[in-house]
């Protein structure tokens, strides 16, 4: 009975709310990755190896693109800037701290960013990690799994690492 009642709750929400962005279909690439002018380095990094390990996970070749005013219905945005500002008015990241970050899903487009200056390369590596099952284990191993399609559901997460300072000594 409450597994019935789950079900049409869950069919019954609005489609904004229940996102479904396809990133890969039978090896070819469905979305944009999506840069913004202002990018910092760590954005652009995050989106080059966003890009890399997509393209070692599915087998597609990803196009990358620095917009500033619109994205393609199918797209990850990645890092800060306007075009944040125009497509997920509800996220704040100038309230961010330099590590926290988003994942989110609205519509066909997946949004990883956070604040400055690390924010987005972590909402990459943890999307990476938790959505898509990448480990690294150590510099020179790091399991990728392959899958020639990938899709997500809604996602919806906020976070920071757990540890004000790192340090390997």
């Amino acid at each position: 009975m409450l597994r019935t009642l789950l079900a049409l709750a869950l069919t019954s929400l609005p489609l904004s709310i229940q996102a479904k962005v396809e990133i890969a279909s039978s090896a070819t690439a469905r979305c944009v990755i999506v840069t913004q002018p202002g990018a910092t380095p760590a954005e652009r990094y995050a989106a080059e190896e966003l890009t890399a390990t997509l393209r070692q996970i599915t087998g597609a070749t990803f196009e990358t693109r620095e917009l500033a005013d619109n994205a393609p219905e199918s797209a990850i945005v990645v890092g800060q800037g306007p075009l944040v500002a125009k497509l997920f008015p509800e996220v704040e990241l100038s309230k961010f701290g330099g590590e926290e970050f988003t994942i989110r899903t609205k519509g066909g487009r997946l949004l990883l960013a956070g604040g400055r200056p690390r924010g987005t390369l972590y909402a990459v590596y943890r999307f990476l990690q938790d959505e898509l099952g990448v480990r690294w284990y150590a510099p020179w191993f790091t399991q990728v799994p392959k899958r020639s399609s990938l899709n997500l559901g809604p996602l919806n997460v906020r976070g920071k690492p757990a540890f004000e300072y790192r340090d390997p000594f």
